[in-house]
């Protein structure tokens, strides 16, 4: 595994981070893939992702909190005027996939997912235009990353270290399917030392069921 930072990420200057919208897992999702989560502490050049920082990417902007503190609100307001529009959507994961920079878990690609990230970027271009999409939305599709590289590792170490904690996690659909029904706009902070990426909420939007 190579060192995810120096491929896609450098420090923000800016310590009010990056805006981002995130939809969050559930806590029974997080407590059933604990066991993964948890297999990948230990493992030197892998950087585990804390508990209560995993997410879903659902779309980044390119803009830092403190150029845009004042049109906050109005963001909510447009994406949640989209977001009255559509109902929650169900995503079902698979078992960890190890890529050649993280660990992540998958979930399956459907026209739902899409129908979440276009009403974003609908509610996002009301407000800042195309400027506001500079981004696309992540090309892996809808996952959570379990822990980024920062250094070079061996894979067959991370394979070997989640085959025995899979062991601890219940594989039955329902335990492994998240039902989202609210994103939430988050400013971003990422520390390239530690490998962690985390974020403080600004608002949430909620599907209209």
């Amino acid at each position: 595994m190579k060192n995810f930072f120096d491929e896609h990420a450098a420090p923000w200057e800016d310590a009010s981070g990056q805006l981002h919208i995130y939809a969050l897992p559930s806590e029974s999702f997080c407590a059933n893939i604990e066991p993964w989560r948890e297999s990948l502490c230990d493992i030197s050049g892998l950087a585990q992702q804390p508990c209560e920082y995993l997410h879903l990417t659902v779309q980044r902007l390119p803009y830092m909190l403190n150029d845009k503190r004042s049109e906050i609100d109005s963001l909510i307001r447009a994406i949640q005027s989209e977001f009255d529009e559509i109902d929650s959507i169900d995503l079902q994961f698979a078992t960890p996939t190890i890529l050649d920079n993280s660990v992540v878990l998958r979930a399956e690609q459907t026209s739902s997912w899409e129908t979440f990230t276009d009403a974003v970027r609908k509610g996002i271009a009301k407000v800042f235009g195309e400027d506001g999409l500079f981004y696309e939305p992540p090309a892996l599709g809808a996952h959570v990353t379990l822990a980024y590289g920062t250094e070079e590792c061996d894979d067959d170490t991370i394979a070997m270290k989640m085959s025995q904690a899979s062991m601890k996690v219940r594989h039955e659909e329902e335990f492994l399917k998240i039902n989202l029904s609210s994103i939430v706009l988050v400013t971003v902070h990422v520390d390239v030392e530690s490998g962690v990426y985390s974020f403080e909420k600004l608002g949430e939007i909620t599907c209209r069921r």
